[in-house]
């Protein structure tokens, strides 16, 4: 989680005539920059937040766990933001020959569940803006593209596994996926936004080719 107070980060330049692997850069940049601002939202607001998810908790259990969480979080935020970070830049990169998720793997036990649905509902509320990124995406890398690092599931699954940095338990990451859900998931459509709209400055259109390799 990264402590950027900024919304109006400075965009990037754009070089019309660039090769694809620079174009994709600017998109995985501005995608970052305002997951950052995003992020910085939860870090801004999880205390409040905190209590509001521990519902059915005793008031005593419920300031010992508070505090726990919170000075855990505060103390690896940075960690969490830069091993989130790398896990998103492997996806992008290996997104022009073939997007490999692997090491994201879908987790165990009931926070797949949770993933899955907070990723479900997402990618059903922003359909199309989906849709039309991916195809855009498509027509940059030359080639079939059916997952993309935009799908919601997987932002989900690596800021899972970057919360693993944390001496915290499974019960206390998972209620820091809610929050994850609530301020960064709910607010969406203005990561896809951005990247959608870099491409768009970057002539990329929507134009499906008939590509024969798939991923």
């Amino acid at each position: 989680m990264v402590m950027q107070q900024e919304s109006n980060v400075v965009s990037l330049p754009v070089v019309r005539e660039s090769s694809p692997t620079a174009k994709l850069k600017v998109v995985r940049c501005r995608v970052s920059e305002k997951t950052d601002y995003l992020l910085a939202g939860l870090s801004e607001n999880i205390a409040d937040a905190l209590f509001e998810e521990m519902v059915g908790i005793s008031e005593q259990d419920m300031l010992a766990r508070h505090f726990n969480v919170l000075r855990t979080v505060k103390q690896g935020e940075r960690e969490v933001r830069v091993k989130f970070q790398v896990l998103m830049d492997k996806l992008w990169r290996s997104l022009p020959t073939g997007l490999d998720e692997s090491h994201i793997a879908v987790p165990t036990g009931p926070i797949g569940e949770t993933i899955q649905l907070f990723a479900d509902r997402t990618s059903n509320h922003y359909k199309v803006l989906i849709r039309e990124t991916g195809q855009r995406l498509q027509t940059l890398c030359m080639r079939v593209v059916t997952r993309h690092p935009l799908h919601p599931e997987l932002f989900c699954r690596a800021f899972w596994l970057a919360l693993a940095s944390l001496n915290l338990s499974y019960d206390d990451r998972a209620m820091l996926m809610g929050l994850f859900n609530r301020f960064v998931m709910d607010r969406y459509g203005q990561v896809l936004s951005v990247a959608n709209r870099s491409l768009i400055e970057l002539k990329v259109d929507t134009t499906i080719q008939p590509f024969t390799s798939s991923q």
